[in-house]
């Protein structure tokens, strides 16, 4: 768990470096390098919220609260379907004989990717209920 609070709170500072800067992507093609920039004040309040929700994360895993858990779910769904929701527009633009190979593969890959880590996510349940004393209700 160390780790991924390592991980968090990384993402946390990253979050805080592009607020000041203002930087939110850099885009490498060739020669050329592209600076994205916030075009407005939402992207920076919606980078706020996922510095808060990174350092509260980071928070959570330290006193084993088992809310922290249950989101963690949330996390790696929401990552799943992000992948997904990216990749498989590329799938459907190919030719129809390369569609379905491509689209299976995708579908197949991340899947198995999103199974993996909720298997591993399951595993870590006893460590956050080891001070916390769940009710049967």
């Amino acid at each position: 768990m160390r780790t991924l609070q390592v991980i968090l709170v990384g993402f946390a500072l990253l979050g805080i470096v592009s607020l000041i800067t203002g930087v939110q992507a850099f885009y490498a093609n060739g020669n050329e390098t592209q600076i994205y920039r916030y075009d407005s004040n939402p992207d920076r309040i919606f980078t706020l919220i996922a510095i808060i929700l990174c350092f509260l994360g980071t928070y959570g895993i330290h006193k084993r609260s088992i809310y922290v858990w249950w989101v963690g779910w949330a996390v790696i769904a929401q990552s799943v379907l992000a992948v997904l929701w990216s990749a498989l527009p590329f799938t459907f633009g190919l030719p129809a004989n390369e569609k379905w190979i491509a689209t299976s593969a995708v579908l197949l890959g991340f899947g198995l990717v999103g199974g993996y880590w909720a298997l591993w996510w399951k595993k870590q349940r006893s460590f956050f209920i080891k001070n916390n004393v769940e009710r049967a209700d």
